[in-house]
């Protein structure tokens, strides 16, 4: 730890850059923060498992791995960053997801997410139907989608506009009252 602590990528946020001895005894607390994740699955029209787990690898941070004709291994980077994500069949519905973990919501947006998997979607013949929110879900990014697809609305008509537009009520009725955090949390 006292070498670690030279490194600047190791440097606390809050408080001295310094070792204490007793931390051999005693033990360290580390703390680490980081966005809102986003539990956010996108609806394809198809049951091809396949499909979804390609278009998972085409858009997930990780990219996919690839052999190539010496069976040397190689990663090729997807198209999102702070996403990880994989290809889901859900028996119930007849239908394949694209289910992802939106890491930073900041940096990949719910919208950016579902346009992507829907460009990616159409190369392999199949469509978007909808999408939904597993858990909850800030404001800002409801705003964010409404914005995009729409200018100059109210909040309660961005947060409609984003709904319709993203298809997050096509399997379950989305409700902003019990979706949204903030409003979830009577912060708003």
């Amino acid at each position: 730890m006292p070498e670690k602590l030279k490194d600047e990528k190791w440097r606390p946020d809050y408080g001295p850059v310094e070792f204490n001895e007793n931390v051999r005894r005693t033990g360290a607390t580390v703390i680490g923060a980081r966005e809102f994740l986003i539990a956010y699955n996108v609806n394809l029209d198809t049951q091809d498992i396949q499909i979804a787990n390609k278009i998972s690898g085409i858009v997930r941070a990780s990219g996919v791995v690839l052999v190539n004709g010496k069976g040397e291994k190689g990663r090729v980077p997807g198209l999102l960053k702070y996403v990880q994500a994989m290809g889901v069949y859900l028996k119930e519905h007849n239908i394949t997801q694209v289910s992802m973990n939106l890491l930073n919501y900041k940096v990949t947006p719910p919208h950016v997410a579902f346009e992507e998997v829907k460009k990616q979607a159409e190369k392999f013949g199949v469509h978007v139907t909808g999408s939904e929110v597993v858990g909850l879900i800030p404001k800002e990014a409801l705003l964010a989608a409404g914005r995009y697809y729409s200018k100059e609305l109210s909040e309660k008509q961005l947060i409609a506009v984003a709904v319709e537009r993203l298809g997050l009520s096509q399997l379950n009725k989305f409700v902003p009252e019990k979706k949204v955090i903030e409003y979830v949390l009577g912060l708003d």
